[in-house]
């Protein structure tokens, strides 16, 4: 980049989803983030809770108020293949977890867990999904998918948030990581550890 984005800063959707931890960090879209870019001193402060990129220093991440004006960095959906979009209806669901307050994180794992590659999010529901599940829905506006989910958006009563988990690659290290993000459903979960993927059992009796 040239000199003239030395000067500049850009939101790029990294929150901070735990008050009291300035290193729990996750996307806005409700996916796990494992990689890292922070400045040497950087975050430093719980009331910063918004990741910055920042071109004054070699284009690595601060911390930041959230309500502060600057730049962004965003991602669009091209079309209903895209990594998330809005749909109207519900489809017919392969499975469903029910759970009071399920985040859009926690249905995006446990979906990765069964072999689904299809998650979709309403209130208290998290629904995993085959391809074929979603054939003849037509995507909607992304307004309409004005749920809540734990201070995530997602789908209502009448239109669906479908994630395609092959667009989210980074998963949790260990069961203790996932129960940090605010995971408590006992299932089977990917967790990674350095370049090994393995299936694990959380939050049961053996676990």
């Amino acid at each position: 980049m040239g000199s003239s984005y030395q000067r500049v800063r850009w939101f790029i959707g990294l929150y901070q989803y735990d008050p009291n931890d300035n290193k729990a960090y996750r996307w806005l879209d409700g996916s796990i983030s494992n990689f890292r870019n922070w400045m040497s001193t950087q975050p430093n402060s719980i009331y910063e809770r918004c990741a910055m990129l920042d071109g004054s220093n070699g284009f690595k991440w601060r911390d930041d108020v959230c309500t502060n004006r600057a730049l962004f960095i965003c991602r669009k959906d091209l079309d209903e293949n895209g990594s998330m979009n809005c749909f109207k209806g519900h489809p017919p669901p392969s499975q469903i977890l029910e759970k009071r307050g399920i985040s859009v994180t926690e249905c995006l794992e446990h979906c990765r867990g069964q072999g689904f590659p299809l998650a979709g999010t309403i209130p208290n529901k998290c629904y995993c999904l085959s391809p074929d599940n979603v054939k003849g829905l037509s995507v909607a506006s992304r307004l309409q998918c004005n749920g809540d989910c734990a201070n995530q958006h997602c789908g209502n009563k009448d239109f669906m948030t479908i994630y395609n988990l092959t667009y989210y690659k980074d998963t949790a290290e260990s069961c203790e990581d996932l129960y940090q993000l605010g995971f408590s459903s006992p299932s089977t979960y990917v967790t990674r550890n350095g370049e090994e993927e393995k299936l694990q059992n959380c939050f049961t009796e053996e676990s």
